[in-house]
């Protein structure tokens, strides 16, 4: 899994984990400024088990925690990679600052999980989105081409 980029629309590889007893790889990416991050979660899905009840039931929890931490904005929205992958996404508004989206897609019997954050300097905007969107799309393209 030593195949992820670098460097993602700015953010930096930071560190990279992987057990292949688990079938489970994690790396973390942040910018420069600190104002962007985002956290990625790689697992091999269990025979029997079905990917997409997996990945909604996961997407449903991350919604349900986020509620219950006083999030007033939350949404379930799918988003597509450029190049045509599927990727469900809950995004929560903390603040009016913090856009914390949490987005999920089954490829080639695994599940890829990615969390990106973006601290906008006033409040969030369709630029924080894009940001998100751009992360998201690369991640999930390098993946698949593994």
């Amino acid at each position: 899994m030593n195949a992820l980029p670098q460097d993602v629309d700015g953010l930096q590889l930071k560190s990279v984990r992987t057990d292949p007893k688990q079938g489970k790889v994690t790396a973390e990416y942040i910018d420069a400024n600190k104002t962007r991050k985002a956290q990625i979660l790689v697992i091999r899905i269990p025979k029997g088990v079905d990917g997409d009840t997996h990945r909604d039931k996961t997407l449903s929890n991350f919604a349900a925690f986020i509620k219950k931490e006083g999030s007033p904005y939350v949404e379930r929205r799918n988003y597509e990679s450029p190049s045509g992958v599927e990727v469900s996404c809950v995004d929560a508004m903390q603040n009016k600052k913090l856009l914390h989206s949490f987005c999920s897609t089954v490829q080639k019997g695994r599940l890829i999980s990615i969390q990106p954050l973006t601290v906008a300097p006033e409040k969030v905007d369709a630029r924080a989105y894009e940001y998100s969107n751009a992360f998201v799309g690369k991640i999930v393209d390098s993946v698949e081409k593994m």
